[in-house]
């Protein structure tokens, strides 16, 4: 793939799916978010997470994210 873009940095993942299909005879998925990251369900559960979070900015907690990189980040809200 890194080649195909090498040669057309305006592919599409459809495209590239398509050209390693031609040459591979492998079918890639192009669908880069998964199927349940937006039901209802879930999106209740995020609106609530993120009405949490601004109730504990608005009380002055102190926040610290962490990620996969195991790095962290201080969140505060600013008035």
């Amino acid at each position: 793939m890194e080649v195909y873009l090498e040669e057309d940095c305006t592919l599409t993942l459809s495209q590239l799916a398509d050209k390693v299909f031609e040459r591979f005879g492998v079918k890639l998925s192009t669908s880069t978010e998964p199927s349940t990251c937006n039901n209802d369900a879930n999106k209740v559960k995020r609106f609530r997470f993120a009405k949490a979070l601004i109730e504990h900015q608005d009380d002055g907690d102190y926040i610290v994210c962490f990620d996969e990189t195991n790095s962290n980040v201080f969140c505060m809200r600013s008035l």
